[in-house]
């Protein structure tokens, strides 16, 4: 049996809470950019951020194989 499958489908509070976060990464910038059109370019680049995070962060996981929950 490979580790994947041994393991439970439990979730903790931490993971959760990262999810959240995760989220919130790319929805806040959105909302802010919509709030203010003196900061809409601080948005973008604090999205752009949250996306190219996102994709080196999946690219490390599937990299080393390490499954992210």
């Amino acid at each position: 049996m490979s580790t994947a499958e041994t393991r439970s489908d439990h979730h903790s509070s931490a993971d959760v809470v990262a999810g959240f976060l995760c989220v919130g990464s790319i929805i806040l910038p959105l909302v802010a950019a919509r709030l203010s059109a003196r900061y809409q370019s601080l948005a973008l680049k604090a999205l752009l951020f949250a996306m190219v995070a996102w994709v080196v962060g999946m690219t490390i996981a599937v990299l080393t194989e390490n499954p992210l929950i």
